[in-house]
């Protein structure tokens, strides 16, 4: 919902703006639209906009060069460090950054016993999700919140980071449209 003050809800469904960021006599950075079918004023954020745009073209895709997992359940994927290393640089370079405002979880143990040749062994598996909210800033001052969502498991205290790796890495490729595979251009 975009915002003018906290009180006053402007548009449904349209990410939140502080007053600050309304146009000025002297900004040309924002344009105020009025919609002819609402007559609600619209912010066009022109700066942030050409920034998500020239990440755009900047992260062209991004190679899936790990190896996860062992055995038949092994799957190739994109390491969270060569994920952050790509967009960290194509994000500064355009003067936008991304922080974390909100994270709810959901944690689910499940605990059993296995016979091994040891005797009987104590076994879990925790699976947590997580939905996040992070707000991605321009320079001048534009904003927009971005939603992900993340799922991870482990036998022992990981599965809440796999799960917010997740939502981030997922968070970043669907914004800025990033393929990951192989690249053949």
């Amino acid at each position: 919902m975009l915002q003018l003050s906290a009180s006053r809800p402007i548009l449904e469904h349209a990410p939140r703006v502080s007053s600050s960021m309304l146009p000025s006599s002297d900004s040309t950075s924002h344009t105020t639209v009025i919609a002819a079918s609402s007559r609600k004023p619209h912010i066009i954020m022109k700066q942030l906009n050409k920034a998500i745009i020239a990440v755009m073209q900047q992260v062209r895709g991004i190679e899936k060069n790990a190896r996860v997992g062992s055995g038949r359940s092994a799957y190739d994927g994109t390491s969270d460090k060569d994920v952050k290393e790509v967009f960290s640089e194509a994000l500064a370079s355009n003067g936008l950054c991304i922080v974390p405002i909100s994270v709810e979880e959901d944690t689910e143990v499940h605990r059993w016993q296995e016979d091994t040749q040891y005797g009987l062994k104590q076994k879990q598996s925790v699976f947590t999700k997580v939905r996040t909210k992070y707000l991605l800033m321009h320079e001048s001052g534009e904003s927009i919140e971005l939603a992900g969502y993340g799922h991870g498991v482990d036998p022992q205290d990981k599965a809440a980071g796999k799960a917010l790796t997740y939502a981030l890495k997922n968070t970043l490729r669907y914004t800025f449209l990033t393929p990951v595979g192989r690249m053949d251009y």
